[in-house]
């Protein structure tokens, strides 16, 4: 079982370190991972927390979204080089839909203060991703899974909210991304 505060539903509100809502649809979201450590909050455990969902592809869910905001603190020392908070979504059945960034790839980094003293930290406010699932996996079982992770180092922070399976995604939307 993860550690608490790792996997957690949240209610509406704004996330008081980065000032982003906690929800974009309805009531309730899912808080992946979390800023603070479970023994020191300002020291992150290097864990890396990880969600499932699967179900029967047919024709009406092949091409599904799911909404998320990322809050990923970004380490700036050259040591983090592969060791950055991520956040990956992935679907075994859409390989080519699949998303995965870190850190150092955001260029959004702002200064936030709280208990703890961080590093600039990146932030994705709510945004969509796509995931299109190939017509001739119809009948089959897809999972999908979604990951927020703390830096390999363990100095540094990743979590992500998600919301909003299946929800209208108007316009752009981030895609395909390693």
């Amino acid at each position: 079982a993860p550690n608490p505060f790792r996997f957690e539903i949240v209610n509406s509100g704004v996330d008081q370190l980065v000032g982003i809502n906690k929800t974009k649809f309805g009531e309730k979201a899912l808080l992946l991972n979390n800023k603070y450590g479970t023994n020191d909050p300002c020291y992150h455990d290097r864990e890396i927390n990880k969600m499932r969902k699967r179900f029967k592809v047919t024709a009406e869910n092949r091409e599904l979204t799911v909404w998320y905001a990322a809050v990923l603190e970004n380490a700036l020392v050259p040591i983090h080089i592969n060791n950055q908070p991520f956040f990956s979504i992935t679907c075994d059945l859409a390989p080519l839909s699949n998303l995965c960034f870190d850190a150092a790839i955001l260029p959004c980094e702002q200064n936030y203060v709280d208990s703890c003293n961080f590093d600039p930290i990146d932030v994705v406010n709510w945004t969509c991703h796509r995931i299109k699932i190939p017509e001739s996996e119809i009948g089959n079982i897809a999972t999908i899974e979604i990951s927020a992770a703390d830096c390999g180092l363990g100095c540094h922070f990743g979590y992500a909210y998600i919301d909003g399976f299946c929800e209208s995604c108007q316009g752009s939307a981030q895609g395909y991304g390693e």
